[in-house]
C-alpha cells in the first residue's frame, strides 16, 4: 500500500510515549489538491494497556479494519493516551482531545482535512470515542494546555463517532460472579480506589447526553455483539435508547451481530464490518461537506460554481 507514515508524533510536547500518535496517509492524499479525511483510532485494553511502543511502524496496514480505511482514501491515526497505571480519569479524555487538536493544527502539514475527523474506538477506546462525540466544545474536558500554542487554540471537535463494543455506563458495568473482580479492577484503576457512584457516572458517556448543546450531536455508529462476555451488549443498547429518548434517533446507526464476542477479529475486522465502517463515514462526511458549502454560500463566503 502506497502510504506515508508519521512515527511517534508527540501531540502534547511532553516527550511521553503515552502521548504520541502514529499517522498513515495515502500518498495520493498528499499530492491531491484537496486534503483527505482522517479516522482516529482509540484503542481498548481496559484503560490499562494497548499503547504502541516507540518506533512502531505498520500499525494501520497490519490491521484489516484500518487498512480498509486507507484503501478507501482515508488517513488513519492511532493514538496512545495515558493509561490508568500512569494517570487517573480524566487524563485519558484530555489526551484524546489533545491529539485531535494537534492533528487539526497540523492538518496542512499532513495533508488531512481539519473539518473531517472521525473518532473510532473499541471497548475502552469506544468509551473514549463516545465521550469525544458527546462533549464537543465542552471546555471541562479539554485538559491543561500542551506545549503547542497553535494546537491549544485549535478545536477538539470530531465529526463522527464509530463505537465498537464500548462501555457507555461505567456505573452499571458489572458481570456475574468472580468475573466481576476483573471489571472492578478496571474501574478502580481508572477512577481510583473507593470510587463513588457519582464518579463512575461522571466518567460515563451516557451521562453526557442531557448536557448536549442544541445541534451538537454528531452521527454515531454504535455496534456490539450479542455474545460479548466482557462488556455486555446492554451497554450499547442503553446508550442507543437514551439517545433516542433525547430525540437523536436520526443521528445514530446500529449493528448488533449475534456473534463477535469482545473484539473477535473474524467479525470486527471482516469485510462485513469494514465496509460498514467506511460506508458510514462516506455518507456522513459527504453530507457534512455539502452542508458546510451551503452554509458558506448563505454567508456569502463562496459560490455554487
Amino acid at each position: 500500500m502506497n502510504i506515508i507514515e508519521y512515527i511517534d508524533q508527540d501531540y502534547a510536547g511532553h516527550g511521553l510515549q503515552s502521548q504520541k500518535l502514529y499517522l498513515a496517509v495515502p500518498k495520493h492524499g498528499i499530492a491531491s489538491a484537496s486534503s483527505i479525511p482522517v479516522v482516529v483510532y482509540i484503542h481498548g485494553g481496559g484503560w490499562i494497556g494497548g499503547n504502541f511502543a516507540a518506533g512502531a511502524r505498520g500499525l494501520a496496514t497490519e490491521r484489516a479494519d484500518a487498512a480498509a480505511f486507507l484503501e478507501a482514501g482515508y488517513a488513519v491515526a492511532i493514538i496512545n493516551y495515558r493509561l490508568s497505571t500512569e494517570a487517573k480519569w480524566t487524563a485519558q479524555i484530555h489526551d484524546c482531545k489533545a491529539a485531535i487538536r494537534f492533528l487539526r493544527a497540523n492538518a496542512a502539514r499532513y495533508g488531512i482535512d481539519p473539518e473531517r475527523i472521525v473518532a473510532w474506538g473499541a471497548s475502552a477506546g469506544a468509551h473514549l470515542a463516545q465521550f469525544m462525540g458527546l462533549t464537543n466544545d465542552d471546555l471541562r474536558y479539554e485538559g491543561p494546555a500542551t506545549a503547542f500554542p497553535e494546537a491549544n487554540r485549535a478545536s477538539s471537535r470530531v465529526n463522527l463517532v464509530i463505537s465498537a463494543f464500548g462501555i457507555a455506563d461505567i456505573a452499571r458495568w458489572a458481570l456475574p460472579g468472580s468475573r466481576n473482580l476483573e471489571v472492578e479492577g478496571y474501574k478502580s484503576m481508572l477512577l481510583g480506589d473507593h470510587y463513588t457512584e457519582a464518579q463512575a457516572k461522571d466518567a460515563s458517556p451516557i451521562e453526557r447526553i442531557d448536557a448536549l448543546a442544541p445541534g451538537s450531536m454528531v452521527p454515531m455508529l454504535l455496534m456490539h455483539a450479542d455474545n460479548d462476555d466482557l462488556v455486555p451488549c446492554e451497554q450499547t443498547h442503553w446508550l442507543e435508547q437514551r439517545l433516542r429518548d433525547a430525540g437523536y434517533g436520526d443521528r445514530i446507526e446500529t449493528w448488533y451481530p449475534h456473534i463477535g464476542g469482545h473484539g473477535d477479529p473474524a467479525v470486527w475486522r471482516s469485510p462485513a464490518a469494514t465496509s460498514r465502517f467506511v460506508s458510514f463515514c462516506d455518507r456522513h462526511l459527504d453530507a457534512t461537506t455539502e452542508s458546510d458549502l451551503l452554509r458558506a454560500i448563505s454567508l456569502g463566503l463562496g459560490s455554487a460554481a
